[in-house]
């Protein structure tokens, strides 16, 4: 049964001043790129070609206003996706606002009504990940935050995740991650 669910919002707010930073035409020190890329909730996107000191070179070049040379795809995904949100003050406010307002205990007991959840407590961690919408690890769902999506074509500024409300996005993913919902 679910007792808990909360949001950790550790590696996103690293981004956040990171990017705000980046908008406010401020230099950031590579000590804290070295930071960003070694908080716990990043560990689960690196390997063989992304890796800490990817994350560290990828976020230099952007704070330094350079073009990422001499990189892997993974490291120019990574850098593109930040560029993206460092040229959009807008988007940026509008896509942050609604996670740092996120109450997630409110799906508990719908979750629980759903099915029977085998973890007592649910961890849902947005972090700045590269290509894939989601990762699962033991009772903690990670989001990417680049896949959020606000609507400003319809003006409704709705914020989704493949079409669906943060809340219903994620009790789908919490619910495939218990294995009820398949992939």
């Amino acid at each position: 049964m679910l007792n808990f669910i909360r949001t950790n919002l550790n590696a996103l707010e690293y981004m956040i001043f990171f990017w705000q930073s980046v908008l406010d035409r401020e230099k950031v020190g590579e000590h804290y790129l070295t930071e960003i890329a070694a908080q716990p909730e990043m560990q689960i996107l690196y390997s063989e070609d992304f890796s800490e000191e990817s994350v560290r070179k990828s976020l230099s070049a952007i704070t330094n206003r350079e073009i990422l040379s001499d990189a892997l795809p993974t490291e120019r995904q990574f850098w593109n996706n930040n560029m993206w949100i460092v040229e959009d003050r807008e988007m940026f406010s509008l896509m942050i606002a609604p996670i740092k307002s996120l109450s997630l205990e409110v799906l508990k007991d719908k979750l629980n009504t759903m099915a029977d959840i085998s973890h007592e407590t649910i961890e849902v961690i947005f972090i700045p990940a590269l290509k894939d919408e989601y990762y699962f690890e033991g009772n903690k769902l990670y989001i990417n935050f680049f896949k959020v999506f606000v609507d400003m074509i319809a003006g409704t500024g709705e914020v989704t995740i493949s079409g669906k409300s943060l809340e219903d996005y994620i009790v789908s993913k919490i619910m495939e991650m218990e294995g009820v919902i398949a992939k």
